[in-house]
């Protein structure tokens, strides 16, 4: 499976869980074997996307080491092997980007009337607005500080820069680039590294539609 499709089919699987416990939050208050169901899920999306990243770590190492080493013989499996079991990354299901979306902050725009029971009827009105929580807040390029329209992420370090932006940085400082968050710890900045996350573009261009269209709104009251 290509990256590009475990992207999306991860993030089609964690909007229906979360929309799965918001449907749940609202109309099934006390049901408390759902969420811990809800809670199962999400762990093993979160353990199986931690374990993947590790992977995709250890890939771009190993890259880095057959570029530098072209005619050595490099045992490639045992490398790495190596490199996964060297990476000391903690796994915290409850920091995790997935948890976050699917827990963090209940404060969700009201798609339906609050008295309003989940019937036939009105279920057809549950699209996909009741996604687009006021939590979610569109990432901010650290250099430009505007919006990332197009959000590229480091998979070196996961923070999101704009491509254009992040590599005049780079070239800037002619390969010894650090990631310009405050903190960061990745000191090898690359633009190998750099990947577009089709799914936040799509989170960020509904963002922007959404917020776009109340401006509108209140301009014409």
């Amino acid at each position: 499976m290509s990256s590009h499709s475990y992207e999306n089919i991860l993030g089609h699987c964690v909007d229906s869980l979360r929309s799965c416990k918001e449907l749940s939050d609202k109309y099934l208050e006390d049901d408390t074997h759902l969420r811990s169901i809800i809670q199962k899920v999400t762990m093993e999306y979160v353990e199986e996307n931690f374990d993947k990243e590790k992977a995709d770590r250890a890939l771009l190492k190993l890259k880095n080491d057959l570029n530098e080493h072209e005619n050595a013989d490099v045992d490639i499996e045992a490398l790495y092997k190596k490199y996964v079991e060297e990476d000391e990354t903690e796994l915290i299901h409850n920091e995790t980007d997935i948890w976050k979306e699917i827990f963090s902050g209940t404060d969700i725009q009201e798609v339906l009337p609050k008295n309003e029971r989940l019937s036939d009827a009105n279920f057809d009105r549950v699209d996909d607005s009741l996604l687009c929580s006021n939590v979610f807040k569109p990432p901010i390029d650290p250099i430009s500080k505007v919006v990332i329209k197009e959000p590229y992420k480091n998979l070196a370090c996961g923070h999101y820069f704009d491509y254009g932006t992040i590599l005049n940085y780079i070239k800037e400082r002619r390969g010894r680039a650090k990631c310009p968050y405050v903190g960061c710890t990745n000191s090898n900045f690359r633009a190998e590294h750099l990947k577009l996350d089709e799914r936040m573009k799509q989170q960020v261009e509904l963002y922007l539609q959404n917020n776009n269209d109340a401006e509108d709104s209140s301009d014409n009251e």
